[in-house]
């Protein structure tokens, strides 16, 4: 084992995450290429921030952000580190102890700008199986892009990347909330090769702060997607094909949550501009029929959906 601080910076965005942080923090430390520096971007925390970093002294940098998502929180510690790998980690996540060192064994190759690995997820302290192969079945390693487009398999915890591909890439983009970073993934998988490591070294911590777990979390997808959409003009067939029916699932699922909130014209543009993309899908036409019923007639189906899903 090589315990020499590898010449990786670990960015850490952070936002009321301060009983999770001091688990993230340990296995980062804990690795047996342990980082050479590790930075945690307070994005606006109004809990006990100071209590958790407090034991780590100065092993960790801590910068203040502007409380405007992670996509700049993360930006921020980007541009504040010097090293040529940047490796990311919510604060509620955690690594196992050789995540750096293979990433580092991977990059170790320089036609490859990012690595990723196999994860899991842990609820109320029980984690489950690795998602590669059971969940995620497109895995790839190589030039990735058109298997990524039809599944996002790589968890922001379980990156690290080239900083030589960011400036080919861009950063993340600041005017997204939620899945940015997938957005990032596809524009580094354009100009570099993507290694996809089968052994499960991150877990991912769900629970309800999660923003997946978000009411909105459907707005922000279909707002990614078309973001994805307008910044990849030029796909062949198969891949543009791909792109206009995840946009359209995307516009689909968010005109559903604007029925479920009540935001009637917002929802009808939602689904209208799925069916035009995706006109033969008959669960889509009846979706689309029915959110243009008056209100008196859907809000009582709506009703009695919650009901029956209660």
């Amino acid at each position: 084992m090589d315990a020499t601080p590898a010449p990786v910076t670990v960015v850490i965005p952070c936002r009321n995450m301060a009983p999770f942080l001091p688990r993230a923090l340990d296995t980062a430390f804990a690795q047996t290429r342990p980082p050479e520096a590790v930075i945690v971007i307070d994005d606006g925390s109004t809990d006990d921030l100071d209590g958790a970093l407090t034991p780590y002294g100065s092993r960790v940098r801590r910068l203040a952000g502007p409380a405007k998502g992670s996509a700049i929180a993360r930006n921020l510690g980007i541009l504040a580190s010097t090293s040529p790998y940047l490796a990311f980690l919510d604060a509620d996540d955690y690594w196992e102890p050789t995540h750096l060192e293979r990433a580092l064994a991977a990059l170790a190759d320089p036609a490859v700008g990012l690595t990723c690995c196999n994860w899991r997820h842990e609820v109320d302290g029980v984690r489950g199986e690795p998602l590669f192969g059971s969940y995620y079945t497109v895995v790839a390693s190589g030039r990735v892009f058109s298997p990524l487009l039809r599944e996002n398999w790589i968890l922001a915890s379980s990156v690290v990347v080239r900083r030589a591909a960011l400036a080919h890439a861009g950063l993340f983009d600041p005017t997204l909330i939620g899945a940015q970073d997938y957005d990032l993934w596809l524009r580094l998988a354009r100009v570099t090769d993507v290694v996809s490591i089968a052994e499960a070294l991150a877990v991912k911590k769900g629970h309800g702060g999660n923003i997946t777990a978000s009411s909105s979390y459907a707005y922000h997808l279909a707002r990614v997607w078309t973001t994805i959409a307008r910044r990849f003009p030029d796909l062949d067939a198969g891949d543009a094909a791909c792109v206009r029916r995840r946009l359209a699932e995307a516009e689909h699922n968010a005109g559903l949550q604007a029925v479920y909130d009540d935001r009637l014209p917002e929802a009808r543009r939602y689904l209208r501009r799925a069916f035009v993309r995706q006109p033969g899908r008959a669960r889509l036409l009846r979706d689309t029929l029915a959110a243009h019923l008056p209100a008196f007639a859907l809000k009582p189906l709506v009703a009695l959906k919650r009901r029956l899903s209660a």
